[in-house]
């Protein structure tokens, strides 16, 4: 994770927006520098959590997961117990 954080600034520098402030079950924010993008997903249940991805995301550019694959359903994905993913739009 400290390899992927250092070679990707915009994890840095990047300007914070939490989305989804009202799901207790997930921490979801994305960062922006300049014209580059990164939305961090974060379950911190015991359960599956779905949620629709942002306008330019589509789940296919994964930085990071912690977790053998991401489960998707349109631009909907569902994060698995304790999934930590983090994508990039094309």
């Amino acid at each position: 994770m400290i390899q992927v954080r250092k070679a990707n600034p915009v994890l840095i520098y990047g300007d914070y927006e939490l989305l989804a402030p009202e799901n207790e079950q997930l921490y979801a924010y994305t960062r922006t520098l300049d014209e580059i993008k990164a939305l961090v997903l974060l379950n911190f249940s015991t359960g599956t959590v779905d949620y629709e991805l942002p306008k330019g995301f589509k789940g296919d550019n994964i930085l990071i997961n912690n977790m053998d694959s991401l489960s998707m359903k349109g631009l909907r994905v569902q994060l698995q117990p304790y999934q930590a993913v983090i994508l990039q739009p094309k």
